[in-house]
């Protein structure tokens, strides 16, 4: 006959013991948080900021269309504010844009009821610059509370964590609009490349092109070099009444890295519409930067036609595709790259879109 076991004390304490160590399910990922929030939402706000402006969209989850908002009598599908990229134009001037959005969002009506009075909605919103300013993050859901949505209710996160959830193993975004900064998936190796702000980094972004804009303006005025074709209108921009004016304002940031960035447009007109060598010198260093990104990239894979995503207001100049050729010829990589230009798009938007397609797709497979 077997005999019981005496379960002493000590005995007891380790079975106490085990069961405390039992392992914690995994964490969901940013992509199972986005979906779960979009699975239990009727209306999901997208919310897209960077340095120059910031763009909501609202997603109705039963048909993946986007909503018309009527806001004060008028409608539409796109709301816009000021930047809300921290580093660009402080946490001052992002926290006020974010607050107007807010704002206007409370006002907002979808057909006959106010978008804050809808219960199951939620906010999916990717900011630039929020990487390195996480301890901003509690006051931001805090403006987000003030439209009655709570935490558990929000996916916040820098830009780039949003965007890179547009790639699968292997692929790459660059982002170029008032910084740069890319981020890549090769060969089950993740990798971050730039991204370090104006003073450090943001190589071929708006702000470096229209950096040397004004460089090249200033060796015109003190150099009696070739005059420079942008001179008058960087004044202009600036509010300057000469070109040398320009040192105090720009190094006490009164000139702040996005206005620098708004020099861009006029750079690449003036390279590609008036044949200009010294813009046109410009555009090609600053794709020479972005080359350089996405040759580190792509290093270690062989993947055919590597996907790179182009976001940013750099990739919505009208002459982006040659600007984007120029990128291309410049890196060394035989297996090709595949360029997919989504700088139009709401990246918040667009991850929620395609990911919904990835979910359809499957399903009809199943059935």
């Amino acid at each position: 006959m077997l005999k019981a076991k005496i379960q002493t004390p000590a005995f007891n304490a380790s079975v106490k013991a085990q069961g405390s160590l039992k392992v914690d399910p995994k964490p969901p990922s940013d992509l199972e948080q986005i979906m779960s929030l979009c699975a239990n939402s009727d209306y999901v706000i997208t919310i897209d900021g960077g340095g120059s402006k910031t763009l909501l969209q609202v997603i109705d989850t039963r048909d993946s269309s986007v909503v018309e908002l009527d806001i004060d009598g008028k409608t539409t599908k796109a709301v816009i504010v000021g930047p809300t990229n921290i580093n660009v134009v402080g946490f001052d001037e992002a926290r006020r844009n974010l607050e107007e959005l807010m704002e206007l969002l409370s006002k907002a009506k979808i057909g006959s009821n106010t978008l804050e009075g809808i219960e199951r909605r939620s906010i999916v919103c990717g900011l630039a610059g929020l990487l390195s300013n996480l301890d901003k993050k509690p006051v931001i859901l805090d403006i987000f509370a003030t439209l009655g949505v709570k935490e558990h209710q929000v996916y916040l996160a820098g830009d780039v964590d949003l965007a890179k959830q547009l790639i699968g193993d292997e692929g790459a975004i660059l982002i170029s609009g008032t910084g740069s900064i890319c981020f890549s998936k090769s060969s089950g190796i993740e990798k971050r490349i730039g991204g370090y702000g104006w003073a450090l980094g943001d190589e071929g972004s708006g702000f470096y092109i229209g950096r040397l804009a004004l460089k090249a303006a200033l060796d015109d005025e003190f150099q009696h070099s070739t005059p420079f074709v942008l001179t008058d209108k960087l004044c202009d921009l600036l509010h300057l009444k000469s070109i040398n004016e320009v040192f105090e304002p720009f190094y006490s940031r009164a000139i702040n890295p996005s206005e620098v960035a708004k020099i861009t447009p006029f750079v690449f007109d003036a390279a590609f519409k008036q044949n200009d060598p010294r813009c046109k010198a410009i555009i090609e260093l600053a794709a020479s930067e972005l080359a350089k990104h996405i040759a580190l990239a792509v290093e270690g894979s062989n993947k055919p036609n590597f996907p790179i995503y182009l976001i940013g207001g750099i990739f919505k100049n009208e002459n982006a595709p040659a600007f984007i050729e120029m990128i291309r010829q410049q890196v060394p990589y035989s297996h090709g790259l595949k360029f997919v230009n989504i700088a139009e798009e709401n990246i918040a938007m667009q991850v929620i879109l395609s990911q919904a397609k990835v979910t359809h797709t499957q399903r009809a497979v199943l059935v």
